[in-house]
């Protein structure tokens, strides 16, 4: 059974861990939840590989997929059928390493297309106006 932890479940969690001593289970595990990234991290994201997009002529899923071989990595597997090259999601990654991530990219447009990527949607906004 999984469940949130938090201080409004507190009791009730408090009163099946009862039950399930009474019962013999001898096995609970806890994991930490790390926030994923937000929303709005992901919009501006999208905006930029637009941006880039727009600026080096390339495809923005393009740019999404290089992006994350050259600031993620990949995953190697290895099966019955031979080995194979994940590349690593941007869907698991915490707030604090999509910021990371985004900062990885941001110099990348800085230093090496000389372009500024807007920091938060007011700017993308201006940019569009």
């Amino acid at each position: 059974m999984d469940f949130d932890l938090n201080k409004s479940n507190s009791e009730i969690i408090k009163k099946y861990l009862n039950s399930l001593f009474s019962k013999g289970v001898n096995l609970i595990s806890i994991k930490e939840v790390k926030e994923t990234r937000r929303i709005r991290q992901n919009r501006l994201y999208w905006e930029w590989l637009h941006i880039i997009a727009d600026y080096t002529g390339d495809n923005s899923n393009y740019l999404h997929e290089i992006f994350k071989e050259k600031y993620l990595g990949s995953e190697v597997l290895t099966g019955v059928n031979g080995i194979v090259n994940v590349r690593k999601t941007t869907t698991k990654l915490s707030v604090k390493e999509f910021s990371k991530y985004m900062s990885e990219i941001e110099l990348f447009a800085k230093e090496y297309l000389k372009i500024k990527l807007p920091t938060n949607e007011s700017n993308i906004n201006q940019l569009k106006n």
